[in-house]
């Protein structure tokens, strides 16, 4: 039998920022002129194999990589696994946990909700089977419904040509561009944009136009291929945004942009 008890204050609000916020993706909109930017990571603090010391040392390294941050992944079907309502005592005190020790290092957590309880999963009765037994092994908790030949993607700051990664790895697992171009090819979505199957499906493309990582010449050059193919697809450039997430509201508002298109072309 699981515990079950209310929500404290503290994890009421971090569970309120985790509903709000269930995706946070590699671009955000344009931020105002002068507004503070937030450096983030993401950590797994969460997972049953982190216990106190682990989530001690990787908020430490947050700290002093000069993270304001934390995404962390929180499992819907840990928090409410016996019923709706139902919160498992013992993972929110992880939570609690988590919280407390990023308020005390001055770092705010954004939690980002993932994986499905079976009470309240789509899955078939074959693989539920009554919630009975081991539900997660036969993956009931990450079940997605088939969408009836429906489909539709968003990417956020693909790479989509490896020849413009400029990682020092690349060479070392592709070859040189020049003396393996035949590879490059084949790790290449421009090439794909023109031969692949099903590439009519709708998409959207979010890309930094400031993004040092992956450049934006990712996004350009894959929509000059989809254009040219003759293959629709929509396009979001953020002016001034780099590569990673800063505020938490805008990025709450291009989550919901997202949203917004799945909903219209998955129909939902």
């Amino acid at each position: 039998m699981t515990a079950h008890r209310a929500l404290a204050p503290r994890t009421a609000l971090a569970l309120l920022a985790a509903f709000a916020v269930f995706a946070l993706v590699a671009a955000v909109l344009p931020a105002r002129a002068g507004a503070a930017q937030t450096a983030a990571v993401q950590a797994h603090l969460l997972w049953a194999r982190y216990d106190s010391a682990a989530v001690s040392r990787q908020l430490d390294q947050a700290k002093q990589a000069g993270a304001g941050m934390v995404r962390v992944d929180l499992g819907w079907a840990s928090l409410e696994v016996d019923g709706k309502g139902r919160y498992s005592a013992w993972y929110l005190a992880k939570i609690d946990h988590v919280v407390k020790q990023a308020e005390e290092r001055g770092i705010k957590v954004l939690f980002t909700l993932w994986e499905t309880p079976c009470w309240a999963s789509t899955a078939p009765d074959t693989l539920k089977q009554g919630c009975a037994g081991a539900w997660w092994d036969r993956k009931v908790q990450r079940y997605v419904e088939h969408l009836h030949g429906r489909h539709a993607a968003v990417a956020g700051a693909p790479v989509t040509e490896m020849r413009l990664y400029d990682t020092f790895y690349t060479e070392r697992y592709l070859g040189h561009p020049d003396e393996q171009p035949a590879v490059y090819d084949a790790n290449s979505l421009l090439v794909d944009a023109e031969t692949i199957d099903g590439v009519n499906r709708p998409l959207m493309i979010i890309h930094g136009m400031a993004d040092d990582n992956v450049v934006v010449a990712h996004t350009l050059r894959l929509s000059s291929a989809l254009l040219a193919a003759g293959r629709p697809h929509h396009v979001l450039p953020l002016t001034g945004v780099t590569h990673m997430a800063s505020q938490e509201v805008v990025a709450e508002n291009l989550a919901l942009l997202q949203v917004d298109f799945l909903r219209q072309y998955l129909r939902l």
